[in-house]
């Protein structure tokens, strides 16, 4: 049975997040003196302050690769379901879309749902 990825792509759900935060915004967030930041504020602003997007999905901090993948903005801060190739240091994005199945911060890999 073909899952329609190719054999090296695999797929995560997780929230994008910037590498500055890491697995919290609580510490940062505080640093930009700001009292009621979002998530994707914080990302938003981190990642202009020169920080990186990160998959942040069970417990882990995933690197993203290709950093200019349009969606990253577009999703910064929530949940997502993410299909890229993973190498020794970073994840390729190759799709991503907002993740509205569930309210969990980060679950493990999603099996690839078949054509």
């Amino acid at each position: 049975m073909s899952s329609g990825l190719p054999a090296d792509e695999r797929t995560w759900t997780g929230r994008i997040s910037d590498n500055m935060c890491g697995l919290s915004h609580a510490d940062m967030t505080a640093s930009h003196g700001e009292k009621a930041m979002s998530e994707r504020d914080c990302t938003l602003l981190c990642v202009r302050n020169g920080g990186k997007y990160v998959l942040i999905s069970d417990g882990k901090v995933y690197v993203i690769g290709n950093q200019d993948f349009k969606a990253l903005q577009e999703l910064a801060g929530l949940l997502v379901v993410l299909t890229g190739e993973m190498d020794a240091h970073s994840i390729r994005v190759s799709r991503i879309e907002k993740n509205d199945h569930t309210l969990e911060t980060g679950t493990s890999q999603v099996p690839p749902s078949a054509p």
